[in-house]
């Protein structure tokens, strides 16, 4: 674990993990390349939706499994890992936010 902060891994695998969770929730919004996605699954329970589209923070649990077993760190601090994703799913989420309202 020590050796992954040395070379900043896991603040790497943050940032990256949450532009990924940022960028796949605005591309569910309608209008966008993966609007198909909401209207599928809009008859489909919350429980289910939020993790895997709707909710940028509920979407750190979810999305976190694909990133988190290349870190080679133990098992025992992924929630750990996912509190800290959903921190910084929260600061890219409102930044980009604040860049779009400013860009229009």
């Amino acid at each position: 674990m020590i050796e992954a902060f040395n070379d900043n891994m896991i603040f790497q695998a943050l940032l990256l993990n949450s532009l990924i969770i940022v960028g796949f929730n605005f591309a569910t919004e309608p209008g966008m390349i993966f609007s198909f996605i909401e209207d599928y699954f809009n008859k489909w329970p919350l429980w289910f939706q939020k993790p895997f589209y709707l909710c940028i923070y509920c979407m750190s649990s979810l999305h976190s499994l694909y990133v988190f077993p290349f870190l080679e760190i133990d098992l025992l601090f992924w929630p750990l890992y996912v509190l800290a994703l959903v921190g910084t799913v929260g600061i890219v989420y409102h930044v980009n936010r604040i860049l779009r309202e400013y860009n229009n």
